[in-house]
């Protein structure tokens, strides 16, 4: 059985994200903080959301990449038992790497030898 939970968690972190960032920028008040020379009001949700919504897009992409190298074994388990030497891709490489062999020229038909009549002083 294969089962991936790293899409779902990840699809609840980027939507848990988007909530929190949303729940600070309209219904919070700001907390502010006392600092020496004045104030500083900071909205502790959205930059939680923010890093909410980032974790998730990077767990969506380790999801990708691990579903990517999953098909990738197993197109290379399929082409072994198969017996396929080299993938398409890798001979067409291979082909544009290396010099363009030279065409052969086509074999004509020889043609019947005709006298040539030998050539005459015609000044004297």
């Amino acid at each position: 059985m294969n089962f991936d939970i790293t899409r779902p968690l990840a699809l609840m972190s980027i939507l848990f994200g988007v909530i929190l960032y949303l729940y600070g920028q309209f219904v919070v008040m700001p907390f502010v903080f006392d600092i020496p020379h004045g104030v500083v009001p900071i909205k502790i949700d959205q930059p939680c959301g923010l890093f909410y919504v980032l974790f998730g897009i990077v767990v969506w992409q380790f999801g990708r990449f691990s579903k990517i190298k999953a098909l990738d074994a197993g197109i290379k388990k399929r082409e072994k038992e198969l017996k396929i030497k080299e993938p398409a891709q890798a001979s067409t490489q291979t082909e544009a790497n290396s010099e363009p062999e030279p065409e052969p020229k086509p074999q004509s038909e020889p043609e019947p030898e005709t006298k040539s009549e030998p050539e005459t002083n015609s000044e004297k």
